[in-house]
């Protein structure tokens, strides 16, 4: 059930985030990502020093999408003039602390299989950001294909990364 939820509020986070963000809004999604973190401390086992941890994740994460910003793979066209158009919007980073929350529990039967956790990311992250773009929260400023091979690469380093470290004290 713990594993259930843990996917199910990260689907919240995620859809309260991006369409916030398509209609302008850069700060709803960080709010359902803290509120996201908050059940997860209540209800779900996760410690403080796994919210730190998230919140490294978003950090490093909302890096990673500045730099795909400013290479001109990526854009946030609901976030432009809200939003310095140099930094990926704040709720690129609460997606990514988001995504933090997922390997130990809904992600941890992946733990042990670097090579399908790579693969997942790989497609799964290309296509959560081409459901960001379906809703106008994103858009792709260069050609798909430059586009979804850079999303591809980082979500199938950061998918199995982000499992190893993780995973490694507990499932």
């Amino acid at each position: 059930m713990r594993k259930f939820a843990n996917f199910a509020l990260f689907q919240v986070a995620w859809y309260a985030s991006v369409e916030a963000a398509s209609r302008g809004s850069v700060w709803i999604g960080p709010l359902a990502v803290a509120l996201l973190l908050l059940a997860h401390l209540a209800w779900l086992g996760m410690r403080m020093r796994d919210v730190g941890i998230a919140l490294l994740v978003g950090l490093a994460g909302g890096a990673l999408d500045s730099g795909l910003l400013n290479a001109g793979v990526l854009a946030y066209p609901g976030s432009h003039g809200s939003w310095p158009d140099v930094l990926a919007p704040p709720w690129i980073a609460g997606l990514w602390a988001a995504f933090a929350t997922l390997p130990r529990l809904s992600m941890a039967w992946l733990a042990d299989r670097p090579i399908a956790a790579a693969l997942l990311g790989a497609v799964g992250g290309p296509l959560s950001y081409r459901a960001g773009m379906a809703m106008g929260a994103v858009a792709v400023p260069a050609s798909d294909l430059l586009t979804y091979g850079a999303l591809a690469l980082e979500y199938a380093i950061a998918t199995p990364l982000l499992l190893r470290l993780l995973t490694r004290e507990r499932a």
